[in-house]
């Protein structure tokens, strides 16, 4: 026997489950005068977990002030109700007796409320399954990652040994994360070809031939014999079905730029990050660009002003401050965090010095208290360039992107948060200054024809807005799945020639909040040869970034300067593999093949 457990879905894996689910969404809606939805509706909706289904289902989602309170009623109703009309499917009862008696190791996983899975265990699974585990409050929607994980300790088996059995393109996706193969059963919520555009390969559509499955699914391997750098295929298979369903709604409404969709994500990425504000435009470097020139219109700078900026950032940051006829000030970073120098930047300032911009490179927070107060003392704008961050916060919890006066993000599909084409937002809390670029960036436009502002053409498209309403729900989990992968890295690459940027204590979760790991950077002086080693063990990398922008030809009055610290981060930094998807098993080859280096 290849494998020795078997953790299964719950819901239309081993329950049909959706007339109960049904009556209680709509039981929910009418307590909270909602209109109630079809039983496909509810078919179609709940394949993403329970709390999905009453965001969907629920006219505004989580945006309603009436949400938590009928998700609540929702709960309540189905954890009486549960089992008034569910029922195992046909043969599920044999296969799983069948499976016992055969040595098999198993478990169910759900993100029902505990008190329902323990009911429906006790009555139909406590004979077959030994383990079953139900919603905790830091998971949100379909079993994740670590319930899995969970499930697999408390059973006493290894990730190599296990297969998880699942109905819905999520489950694919929750496989994966897992770093486990996924069997996708035809008898639930979803056909075979959804199944399929989510990464599905291995199929089941009677329980009693589940062996004969299980003996055709191959051991988890990583990426087969190459691990890419990032597969932007592979994220967007993670949430395939929402998206398509939220482009072909924005295709078939006919109505593309400045519409609902825009309007919406502004709305919930503002509630995200926790400004008042968010402005929608087509980039990151377009949302640098408007910071700047508003302040600019407001006469809070003026030509010549000078930007205290990191010199180890991207060329953007850069860009966005000259091309407004203001003056980057370089400081170096930290070689412990490679993040700007906050003990270095006062003797920077002078009587031009009007801001300071910080970049929170690789996702990693750069604002400090010390920071903080040198705006304060100085009379200093403070921007963020946070388009490597999102979802990232402070040591006390406050998001990036809300800690300045104005910070601009990027939604390039490499992000954590990313469109399937360019993309970027500015978030403030400053009415005024929202009120300046969301006219800039339609041709200096408040209104239809008549301009206030030389400004240009920059717009988050209806469809890329949909997109990122999709990603954004699941940014939180993309997020802390980044966070495991990285600690596993820190726990285990033991080579003298690498070296890790250092996180003070990795293991603490405070810490770990304050680095969402969109980069997972490595330093080491052979960065060349480590880099050809890799890529021969089948791991793909890429260096952030190889020229500083101080040696760039398109500053070339700048090429005399030296930044010794960062321009030796471009001639060690290394960047390992790191996404939402990526398996442990992913990640033990990368580690193995850093190790190995000599």
């Amino acid at each position: 026997m290849s494998y020795k457990a078997i953790i299964w879905d719950l819901d239309g894996t081993l329950l049909d489950t959706l007339q109960d689910l049904y009556l209680s969404v709509n039981h929910a809606l009418r307590q909270h005068n909602m209109p109630e939805r079809t039983l496909e509706e509810v078919r179609q909706f709940v394949g993403n977990g329970v709390r999905r289904l009453m965001e969907l289902s629920v006219p505004g989602g989580e945006t309603n002030p009436q949400f938590e309170d009928t998700f609540a009623t929702f709960k309540r109703y189905y954890v009486l109700h549960c089992q008034d009309n569910t029922g195992l499917y046909p043969g599920i009862k044999a296969t799983l007796e069948a499976l016992k008696a055969k040595g098999y190791r198993m478990a169910v996983v759900s993100n029902k409320l505990q008190a329902g899975v323990t009911e429906l265990y006790e009555t139909y699974f406590k004979d077959t399954i030994e383990i079953a585990i139900g919603e905790r409050p830091e998971v949100r929607r379909k079993p994740q990652a670590d319930m899995v994980h969970l499930a697999l300790r408390q059973l006493g088996v290894s990730v190599s040994e296990a297969v998880y059995v699942g109905d819905s393109e999520v489950d694919v996706a929750t496989a994966r994360n897992a770093g486990l193969p996924c069997i996708s059963v035809l008898w639930g919520f979803r056909d075979k070809e959804t199944l399929q555009r989510s990464g599905a390969t291995t199929f089941l559509s009677a329980p009693q031939d589940i062996e004969e499955a299980i003996a055709r699914t191959p051991r988890e391997e990583p990426e087969g014999d190459f691990i890419p750098f990032l597969s932007l295929q592979k994220v967007t298979a993670m949430h395939a079905s929402e998206i398509e369903k939220a482009v072909t709604t924005v295709v078939r409404r006919g109505w593309y730029l400045l519409g609902e969709e825009v309007t919406a994500f502004e709305r919930e990425y503002a509630a995200y990050i926790g400004t008042t504000h968010c402005v929608a435009c087509a980039n990151g470097l377009d949302a640098l660009r408007l910071i700047l020139r508003a302040y600019k219109e407001k006469g809070m700078l003026s030509d010549g002003d000078e930007v205290i900026v990191p010199a180890n950032t991207y060329i953007a940051t850069i860009l966005a401050i000259t091309e407004n006829n203001l003056k980057p000030v370089l400081v170096e970073p930290s070689m412990e965090t490679l993040q700007i120098d906050d003990t270095q930047i006062e003797r920077h300032i002078t009587r031009r010095t009007k801001a300071i911009m910080l970049v929170h490179l690789y996702g990693r927070c750069s604002y400090t208290d010390r920071v903080g107060e040198l705006c304060l003392g100085h009379g200093l704008l403070l921007f963020e360039d946070n388009a490597q961050a999102h979802g990232c916060t402070t040591s006390g919890g406050i998001r990036t992107g809300s800690i300045g006066n104005a910070a601009a993000h990027s939604f390039y599909p490499g992000k954590n948060l990313g469109a399937l084409g360019d993309g970027g937002a500015v978030t403030t809390n400053d009415n005024e200054l929202a009120s300046i670029i969301r006219a800039l960036a339609n041709y200096g436009s408040h209104k239809k024809y008549v301009f206030k502002y030389q400004g240009i053409n920059s717009r988050l498209d209806e469809i890329q807005a949909a997109v990122l309403r999709v990603k954004l729900r699941y940014l939180d989990e993309d997020n802390e799945h980044r966070r495991r992968i990285a600690r596993h890295y820190m726990e285990h690459i033991d080579n003298p020639l690498v070296t890790i940027p250092v996180l003070a204590d990795f293991t603490a979760d405070a810490v770990m909040s304050c680095n969402v790991f969109h980069i997972f950077p490595i330093l080491t002086s052979e960065r060349d040869r480590l880099q050809q080693w890799l890529r021969e063990h089948g791991v793909q990398t890429i260096i952030h970034y190889p020229i500083p922008p101080h040696k760039q030809e398109c500053y070339r009055s700048w090429n005399a300067m030296s930044f010794p610290l960062t321009e030796r981060i471009a001639a060690e930094e290394l960047s390992l593999p790191i996404a939402p998807y990526l398996t442990t098993a992913d990640a033990d080859k990368v580690i193995k093949a850093v190790n190995t280096f000599r």
